[in-house]
């Protein structure tokens, strides 16, 4: 005789299960986009350093070190501002670009840098270009083991100014502009504890592949602990 009555889930039982899966998946889903798009930062921090050393060589191979070219415009503001304006565009022939900033800098960068110029990469990411005041290509200010002879400074925002938060240390990173060519900056920290201070994170992403500083500060160190795991 063939048993008609088999067991099966109620309606109710049903929607209990899909009501305990839609809370596991709101719960994890943020967690796991908040993974990804710090990858993804991270990701694009390596390749705009990549991208600009690139460049910064190929500037080079072409007209020389820039102590040969940005030194003669002196320390005066509007001759600082030609040499940053020079930098840019030399920098520029080797770089993706799909926009020059030089008349509307907030459609490359959400902050506003003085005397920098700015960049918008077809990747989306911005750059402002910026030679520093004082320059002394004698090295006699700038002994630092790690950025001898520091000429100048690279902003970049990895996502571009239409996304956020717009803020260094999460999608803002900086780059020191040296005789070494182009690094990140933080690298004075690197024999000790980390402290984060903004800009000077972009090392620990390079190096470390990750922005756990803004998760566990207390626990890192360049020489131990390298992430929250």
């Amino acid at each position: 005789m063939i048993n008609r009555f088999k067991k099966a889930f109620t309606m109710a039982e049903v929607l209990m299960v899909l009501a305990v899966i839609g809370v596991v998946a709101a719960m994890t889903l943020p967690r796991l986009s908040d993974n990804v798009d710090e990858q993804a930062l991270v990701a694009g921090t390596k390749k705009a350093y990549s991208d600009l050393q690139i460049a910064y060589d190929a500037m080079v191979t072409r007209y020389g070190e820039p102590d040969g070219w940005i030194s003669a415009f002196g320390n005066d503001s509007t001759k600082r501002k030609n040499a940053t304006k020079l930098l840019k565009d030399r920098l520029k022939e080797s770089l993706d670009v799909e926009m020059d900033c030089e008349d509307s800098p907030s459609a490359c960068m959400p902050t506003s840098y003085t005397n920098a110029y700015y960049l918008k990469l077809k990747s989306g990411t911005g750059l402002a270009i910026d030679v520093i005041q004082d320059l002394d290509f004698t090295c006699d200010e700038f002994q630092y083991k790690y950025y001898p002879c520091v000429f100048g400074k690279i902003y970049v925002d990895v996502n571009g100014p239409d996304k956020g938060p717009n803020q260094e240390g999460y999608d803002i990173f900086n780059f020191i502009l040296s005789k070494n060519g182009v690094e990140p900056e933080g690298l004075s920290y690197y024999n000790g504890v980390y402290l984060y201070g903004g800009s000077e994170v972009t090392a620990w992403v390079i190096k470390a592949g990750n922005m756990d500083y803004n998760k566990c500060l207390d626990n890192l160190s360049w020489e131990n602990k390298r992430s929250c795991n």
